[in-house]
């Protein structure tokens, strides 16, 4: 039987230095652009990435081509980056059957990315908010619109009465999704979908093998839609999943 895993990276393998815990030893999980390391993994994910890489290990992550090659992990088969939005091969090629199923809805998406920048950005000049927003780019796709805290004082939540007119347009395309991730608000269209993407591979490693165990592993309430699609999950100790999931039976 082959074992493919499918998993998360921030707050999963690896986090920064704040969200460690323990005594554990650190090891350097990524860096900046600046070649600065801010990411570790501790003895006891090290010994977890280990026991995963012995089968298929397939990244599922937010961060773009760039983001992924400044992790210190290394992974040899696809890669499922930008939050879905692309599917890499091996050689870091994009999966041209998954462009192929994407780029219908491409196109028709492109002007409301740039129009939700544009609101954004409008709030921000008008309110002079830290925050900084783009469409992500990734090998010429449009893949989704960032919006970032630009300080260490403030979590993306504290702006949320300012941004509610956009997020309410967003909630109202039902295709559409928000990501929360601390700092970080991601405004996806649905081909941004981590979900979609790991039920492709899926797809085309049971075609290989229909006996593949396969695994997912994540941290945020947003992982559980690609996790569900596996036979097993993997879900660290302190996470998003993990209160919402306990609080109730421990008196929390």
């Amino acid at each position: 039987m082959s074992l493919v895993v499918f998993t998360d990276i921030d707050d999963t393998l690896i986090q920064t230095e704040r969200k460690c815990v323990g005594n554990d030893k650190l090891h350097p999980g990524a860096v900046d652009r600046n070649g600065q390391v801010i990411s570790f993994y501790t003895e006891k994910q090290h010994k977890l990435i280990s026991l995963l890489s012995d089968g298929v290990l397939i990244p599922v992550t937010g961060r773009n081509y760039a983001a992924l090659c400044r992790t210190q992990l290394t992974f040899s088969h696809e890669a499922v980056i930008n939050h879905g939005a692309l599917i890499l091969n091996h050689d870091c090629t994009i999966d041209e059957g998954w462009l192929q199923l994407i780029e219908f809805e491409v196109d028709p998406w492109q002007e409301q990315l740039v129009e939700w920048v544009r609101q954004v950005q409008q709030v921000i000049d008008h309110e002079q908010l830290p925050l900084r927003t783009n469409v992500i780019t990734d090998f010429d796709i449009s893949c989704y619109v960032s919006i970032k805290v630009d300080n260490q004082a403030n979590k993306i939540e504290d702006f949320y009465p300012l941004l509610k007119p956009v997020i309410e347009q967003v909630n109202a395309r039902q295709e559409a999704r928000i990501h929360i991730n601390g700092r970080n608000m991601a405004l996806l269209p649905p081909y941004a979908s981590k979900a979609k993407a790991v039920n492709y591979l899926k797809q085309k490693y049971q075609s290989l093998n229909n006996h593949t165990l396969f695994v997912g592993a994540g941290d945020s309430l947003s992982d559980i839609a690609f996790m569900k699609a596996c036979d097993y999950l993997v879900v660290p100790q302190n996470s998003q999943i993990t209160d919402s999931a306990f609080n109730e039976y421990i008196g929390e």
